[in-house]
């Protein structure tokens, strides 16, 4: 299997209602232990707030169990515009910490970086895990895209 083939990213709302949080860890982990039981081992993470952490978070749990899962950051930027908030900021070095491997699109934040990164998941995947209830917006845009490029989709 190549390397794109054993890839899928997650895509998804910075928002996610608390009350869909159970369901959503859930559905998660029964997706990465199903993936990984066909032969996909690298999990590919934006590293955002929202549904990003939430399927970072699950891919860490299933790391636990299964050694062959690989946790990959793909960050936008090593040295964003506008520093994100304490709790924030916390959250994304412990990540970091507990990645894999962890890669920048680029050094410093510009309009088109979450773009960019986006495209970058999409293009290094064969599948994308999705959380999207908007048809509007980036999240939806990138969905779009990854239909467009082929990929399989699990919709959350």
């Amino acid at each position: 299997m190549a390397a794109r083939e054993k890839t899928c990213c997650f895509i998804g709302h910075r928002h996610v209602p608390e009350e869909d949080l159970p369901r959503l860890r859930a559905a998660l982990e029964a997706a990465i232990r199903a993936l990984a039981k066909e032969g996909v081992v690298s999990f590919c993470c934006g590293g955002g707030k929202g549904f990003e952490s939430v399927a970072a978070e699950a891919v860490l749990r299933a790391r636990a169990r299964d050694g062959r899962i690989r946790l990959v950051l793909l960050l936008p930027c090593r040295e964003p515009a506008v520093k994100p908030a304490w709790p924030e900021r916390r959250r994304l070095e412990r990540l970091k910490r507990r990645a894999d491997r962890v890669s920048y699109v680029q050094e410093n934040e510009d309009p088109a970086c979450a773009q960019k990164q986006s495209r970058r998941l999409i293009d290094s995947s064969s599948v994308c895990v999705a959380y999207c209830y908007r048809s509007s917006g980036s999240a939806a845009e990138t969905v779009h895209y990854a239909l467009q490029e082929g990929l399989k989709m699990i919709y959350l």
